[in-house]
């Protein structure tokens, strides 16, 4: 998988599962993407903003202005919510034709959603950190 074309190619990152505490992990590769000139997008149905950015509780309910946006949904959620996640952004795709990765972080994968999401035209990466590999560029 050519990383370093994906993320040439990408300004806007979903995150679905940014945690509001800064020690957490899904928080600390986000502000480092963020400070790396990435546009971050929280996805995290218990805040109204994290990192000072409006915060939103799904793909599904991103205002068309921020959806046709995403260029990568960067998942940080249990295997049990991945496929439902996936189904979200394959919808976003349909919507706004301008997403074009699927990005599982170290320790998620899911052979299904994988498989349906890039029968759907989207990239997939799994088990790999956002942050290590942009830092390898």
């Amino acid at each position: 998988m050519e990383i370093n074309g994906i993320l040439d190619k990408t300004k806007n990152i979903a995150v679905v599962g940014l945690s509001k505490d800064r020690t957490k992990d899904s928080y600390r590769v986000s502000e480092y993407m963020k400070s790396s000139g990435y546009n971050i997008i929280p996805i995290n149905p218990t805040a109204d903003q994290i990192m000072n950015i409006k915060s939103y509780d799904s793909l599904k309910n991103l205002p068309e202005n921020i959806g046709k946006q995403v260029d990568i949904v960067n998942i940080f959620r249990k295997k049990e919510f991945v496929k439902e996640i996936v189904i979200e952004a394959i919808e976003l795709k349909k919507k706004y034709n301008k997403l074009h990765t699927i990005w599982m972080q170290i320790g998620i994968d899911h052979e299904e959603a994988e498989e349906f999401a890039e029968k759907n035209g989207l990239k997939v990466i799994t088990n790999k950190c956002l942050m290590i590999e942009h830092k390898r560029m």
